[in-house]
């Protein structure tokens, strides 16, 4: 089925959270996997550049500072610019005397 999942975050999570345990095989695993991460970078959609600035991003995000990665996913910021952006300022923010 080619559900396409409304949220790419949430097709993120599901790809990311996916458990082995949850399927009966290897096989069913991977496509499982398949489809989760075909869900998430929606390869009919985006070009190569989209999907790899999607993955570059995510691993981006997971290498933040906790405090500073919680604000850019709690702003669902989608462009790089904006989320590089948001860490340039919030580096300035914490940089400045209180």
């Amino acid at each position: 089925g080619s559900k396409n999942c409304p949220d790419p975050e949430l097709c993120r999570q599901s790809f990311r959270r996916f458990c082995y345990q949850e399927v009966s095989g290897p096989q069913e695993a991977l496509s499982q996997l398949r489809q989760l991460c075909r869900q998430w970078l929606q390869p009919e959609l985006h070009t190569k550049e989209q999907i790899l600035e999607l993955l570059v991003m995510e691993q981006f995000l997971t290498i933040l500072p906790e405090e500073i990665q919680a604000r850019v996913r709690h702003r669902c910021l989608m462009s790089s610019k904006e989320i590089v952006t948001l860490v340039e300022d919030f580096h300035r923010a914490s940089k400045k005397p209180k």
